[in-house]
């Protein structure tokens, strides 16, 4: 029995039992052995071991040709019969005297059990073509390493240096091709659902690697899940501080696909999604720096190209930058801060989008075809809590937009006042030409955001015929929009040689109220507004012509009196 009782620990040797042939130096002779050894108090090993043994005492070299053992391991947390492990190998040599050691045709095979593993158990195996080592040079070389997890075939290619003193090892890792699905279902893990039931197809891997006992890089990557490919490097450039250092790039990825499958019943989807919490303990302990870039990518509906993202996270706070993409036509460029050093998360967020098309925009990511038009936009805003919700709830900045050449469809403002007209006028309500849409030439405007609700007092949209201008607030939690709005009427088209029915309402100014949900507004003149408008004006027109007839008179008997 060994104790250290500095450490804690004990082992044990028992039920020892050991039978050779003749002993003689430089005679080979078989040997076999059993025994027991007691790691600690919840796990043993049995062991059995047979060989032909050559001892050489004067050069103090000796040598095991085709070794056998057979290992059980038992103890708390395995099968009751214990796991079976079976190592052999064709020669084990070593040179004592040159501290020389030599081991050809290594196999290992063993089948783990455990909790959460099939009840067949989960087999593994690992073979050596040879294992080498110095140790007065301090040195390690393997030749045709090979590990089978299950199937999941890993090979490896190093070379130790220091391996007593500061073990470094370097060399070349790989996994090939493997079926994944298929894979994990023989580790006894059940992949969830997702919307493209073909991914997780394949996953391959290689690298060069350089192992310490303090850090670990992997250099050289090659990385493909599916059609997704990522290349460079990564490496824990301290364990003991968790810290993580990276610097990859990926061809293509769709993230979307590995998403679960929609909710077909809306009602059942909003009920059954949950705030996303911050992961503010994850974000605590994150120590990582680097840059990934992304040729070609799909997030949440939204199409990017040339992603570049920064990340520096340590200390409790996280720092995305530089964030920039190119996407619809322009391009995107963000700094993303998270403060987790609170009780709460903070979220700070610099956006600035340039020339970007909001049509397919907001097609892919509002699932809406109502806007379109192509221009800018900056947003500084900053929240906290510990969802998403709590964030958007807390946003506060400023924000400003200009876009052009654009329309807001399903809503002809045009048509809705010449309806207005017609009902006020009690005439008959004139037909649509074309499609319901209100094309401008430009949106602009500047917003001050609090708690999540943008009050824009400046909202000016030229187009065609009309100029609206006005204010109003746009509700970002509820995703909602509440404008009062004026438009005024710069002139009437024309569709045929015919004067135009409505040049009476050349220069009038006719409220407007757009109201509903951001992806599907309602836009609705203002009819009471409108006639009170009218008849304010008729009111100060009569009053006009009353004040001018009266001073007319006046005039007149002033003119009689002076005859007199």
């Amino acid at each position: 029995t060994i104790e250290n009782r500095q450490e804690g620990s004990r082992h044990a040797l028992r039920n020892f039992n050991l039978e050779t042939g003749r002993l003689a130096s430089g005679e080979p002779f078989d040997l076999e052995t059993d025994f027991i050894v007691d790691l600690d108090p919840t796990m043993s090993v049995q062991v059995q071991l047979a060989s032909r043994i050559t001892a050489d005492f004067e050069k103090n070299v000796h040598r095991l040709s085709r070794p056998k053992i057979d290992l059980t391991v038992t103890g708390e947390g395995y099968p009751k019969d214990g796991i079976p492990v079976q190592i052999s190998a064709d020669i084990i040599e070593s040179d004592i005297s040159n501290e020389q050691h030599r081991l050809e045709g290594l196999k290992v095979a063993a089948t783990w059990h455990g909790e959460g593993f099939p009840a067949a158990g989960v087999p593994i195996s690992l073979q050596a073509k040879e294992l080498s080592a110095n140790l007065a040079q301090q040195t390690l070389e393997t030749q045709d390493l090979y590990a089978d997890i299950a199937g999941a075939k890993l090979s490896a290619m190093l070379t130790g240096s220091k391996i007593l003193d500061a073990p470094r090892f370097e060399g070349r890792l790989a996994l090939a091709p493997v079926a994944l699905r298929d894979w994990l279902a023989r580790l006894g893990i059940e992949l969830p659902k997702t919307r493209d039931g073909s991914v997780f197809r394949e996953l391959s891997f290689a690298s060069n690697a350089v192992l310490t006992k303090s850090s670990a890089e992997l250099q050289n990557i090659t990385l493909t899940l599916d059609d997704t490919t990522a290349t460079g490097s990564f490496a824990i450039t301290d364990f003991d501080k968790q810290a993580l250092k990276f610097d990859l790039g990926v061809n293509r990825i769709d993230a979307d696909r590995y998403l679960p499958p929609p909710v077909e019943d809306e009602k059942a989807k909003s009920d059954d999604e949950a705030p996303t919490e911050i992961p503010v303990e994850l974000i605590r302990k994150l120590n990582a720096q680097g840059e990934l870039r992304i040729n070609e990518a799909v997030f949440a509906g939204m199409k990017f190209s040339k992603l570049r993202l920064g990340v520096n996270a340590r200390d409790g706070k996280a720092r995305f930058h530089p964030f920039e993409a190119s996407m619809y036509g322009g391009t995107y460029s963000g700094d993303i801060g998270i403060d987790a050093t609170g009780q709460v998360a903070r979220v700070s967020l610099d956006e600035h989008v340039r020339n970007i098309d909001f049509a397919p925009l907001f097609k892919d990511f509002f699932e809406t075809d109502r806007v379109s038009g192509k221009g800018n936009a900056n947003i500084k805003l900053s929240g906290n809590g510990r969802t998403t919700d709590d964030v958007l709830k807390t946003l506060s900045g400023t924000v400003d937009f200009n876009v052009a050449d654009g329309a807001l469809e399903g809503a002809d403002l045009w048509y809705e006042i010449r309806r207005a007209r017609a009902v006020l006028k009690q005439q008959p309500i004139p037909e649509r030409s074309g499609p319901a849409r209100t094309p401008f030439t430009s949106l602009q405007g500047t917003g001050t955001m609090k708690n999540g609700v943008l009050a824009n007092n400046d909202l000016n949209v030229a187009m065609q015929y009309l100029k609206v201008t006005g204010q109003g607030t746009v509700d970002i939690p509820n995703s909602t929009l509440d404008y009062r709005l004026t438009a005024t009427v710069l002139k009437i088209p024309r569709e045929g040689a015919e004067p135009a029915p409505e040049e009476d309402l050349v220069d009038a100014q006719i409220p407007v109220r757009v109201t509903g949900a951001l992806t599907d507004p309602k836009v609705r003149p203002d009819l009471e507004g409108y006639l009170k408008g009218q008849v304010k004006q008729r009111l100060e027109e009569e009053k006009q012509k009353l004040e001018e007839k009266a001073k007319e008179k006046v005039q007149d008997v002033l003119k009689d009196l002076l005859r007199r």
